[in-house]
């Protein structure tokens, strides 16, 4: 997880609720505000983007992005991709980030073998695209390995989280400064 401060024209946030000439609590309001815009933009953005469905449950990238909450005080706000977390419930997070230099799977860290669920072996053109693979084997004991053919494509999510969350900052100092 990554401690992330923001400074405005060089100035701390403290300086800048002053400056701003808000309480407090409304400035915390506005910030905590953002949370649910960036969440929203960064869900919609992976999901236009996405060349595979996602799996069920806790593996779903953009639950595991939900921002969560925090407030000591002085310190307040939120964070997004406790990396951690990712780690263990979406661990594709960076490969759909970044995009994979090879293709998964290689003699290092060979690919499990596993089915694509729900799919086939050699799927139909109705079934393209459909499935996510998962290790372990199917419900008749077979099970099949998979040859990566071409690297994973990064959809750099982060960066453009970064850029939509300056926006919003932008546009809450406008706000607030009326």
């Amino acid at each position: 997880m990554a401690n992330l401060g923001y400074t405005v024209k060089g100035q701390p946030i403290q300086q800048l609720i002053l400056d701003l000439k808000v309480k407090e609590e409304q400035f915390k309001l506005e910030v905590n505000a953002l949370a649910p815009k960036l969440h929203e933009f960064v869900s919609k953005y992976i999901n236009e983007r996405k060349v595979r469905p996602s799996g069920d449950g806790d593996g779903n990238l953009e639950r595991q992005l939900a921002p969560d909450y925090f407030d000591l005080g002085a310190t307040f706000g939120w964070l997004m991709g406790n990396i951690s977390k990712l780690e263990q419930t979406a661990p594709y997070w960076n490969a759909l980030d970044s995009g994979s230099k090879v293709p998964p799977g290689n003699q290092n860290k060979p690919v499990p073998s596993g089915i694509f669920s729900p799919g086939q072996p050699n799927p139909n053109p109705e079934s393209f695209r459909q499935g996510q693979w998962k290790a372990g084997q199917s419900s008749d004991g077979k099970k099949f390995s998979f040859i990566a053919k071409k690297p994973i494509i990064g959809i750099n999510y982060i960066d453009e989280m970064y850029v939509e969350l300056n926006r919003l900052v932008a546009e809450m100092q406008q706000r607030l400064t009326k």
